[in-house]
């Protein structure tokens, strides 16, 4: 997998006066399969208003919280995951970017992937949780890449995507952040405005569908216009 690609991720600004490069904001986001023959998957179209990817079609996510480190769940992400992140950005963090990708997808989507749990206190943006005695299901994410937005973008975020499965779709609706909200087929993406990192992610995606066990966390970034893909 290691290499590098002449993909078109992100077009650079027209201006080319010198500047620091922000640092890039912890983000996650999670890539919920429905299984079964047809396999869909969750996704929305970004706002047009939105300065980031703006009508684009994303899977649910967003910058990672503190309190998203506090999140009620029922395991923590099973290694090698954890473990990899843990090395990567430090152990409070790793627990918090699986706990967000979730928040992320209820907030944006209204799907919540949870299960029963006793939950006594949870921070604030996990109160809907704790009110339907639910818990984060960190413990049925797996963590399938890494991507760092280039340097010379406004806005950088290094972004933890995250995947896991359900049986069959469950209800969603649109938000302020995402439209067009639905399940789509995804053998047949095509029709949609995607990023080519979302693409990216796509194929990832695909890979560990088919070998699960197998299949080992890609981390993407850019450096000097040329896309890296090298193995977490």
């Amino acid at each position: 997998m290691s290499g590098s690609s002449r993909l078109p991720a992100f077009e650079r600004p027209k201006s080319d006066r010198p500047q620091t490069p922000p640092r890039p904001k912890l983000a996650a986001s999670l890539v919920l399969i429905a299984a079964g023959d047809a396999p869909r998957v969750l996704m929305g179209r970004r706002a047009d208003a939105h300065r980031f990817m703006p009508g684009k079609f994303v899977f649910p996510g967003g910058r990672v919280e503190a309190s998203d480190a506090d999140a009620p769940t029922d395991a923590p992400l099973p290694d090698p995951g954890h473990a990899l992140m843990a090395a990567k950005i430090g152990a409070r963090r790793a627990r918090a970017a699986p706990a967000a990708a979730i928040r992320e997808a209820f907030e944006e989507t209204g799907v919540r992937l949870s299960r029963p749990g006793d939950v006594a206190a949870a921070p604030g943006p996990w109160r809907p949780f704790a009110d339907a005695g639910e818990v984060a299901a960190t413990g049925a994410t797996r963590l399938l890449m890494r991507a760092i937005t280039p340097t010379f973008m406004p806005m950088r975020f290094d972004t933890w995507f995250f995947i896991a499965a359900l049986d069959a779709p469950l209800a969603c609706q649109t938000s302020r952040e995402l439209e067009d909200v639905d399940w789509y087929p995804l053998a047949d993406l095509a029709d949609l405005d995607t990023h080519p990192v979302t693409r990216f992610v796509v194929d990832e995606a695909r890979k560990h569908l088919a070998a699960p066990t197998s299949h080992r966390p890609a981390f993407l970034r850019t450096v000097r216009d040329r896309v890296w893909v090298d193995p977490l």
